[in-house]
């Protein structure tokens, strides 16, 4: 990544929610963070999702990334170990 490139990363776990804007140089530039809103459901989490990017963030192509494959079932995402 060159050093002017800023990228976003999410952490969806089940207590919390962190993101954290880091340069190409690696360094972190901003952070937020919130408790999971388990109890809302899905749309509720993506919801805190998208308020902590605009925390972290004003203006950079979100991506996303994860470990495994992840597979759609109406009304929620599951992500599966290969």
């Amino acid at each position: 990544m060159k050093e002017s490139a800023l990228a976003v990363g999410i952490d969806l776990g089940g207590t919390q929610v962190r993101a954290a804007l880091v340069g190409g140089d690696g360094w972190v530039r901003a952070r937020a963070a919130a408790r999971t809103d388990v109890v809302g459901g899905p749309v509720a989490v993506i919801l805190q999702m998208q308020d902590l990017f605009s925390q972290v963030t004003d203006e950079v192509d979100p991506g996303i990334a994860r470990r495994g494959r992840l597979s759609a079932h109406p009304g929620r995402w599951t992500a599966r170990q290969e």
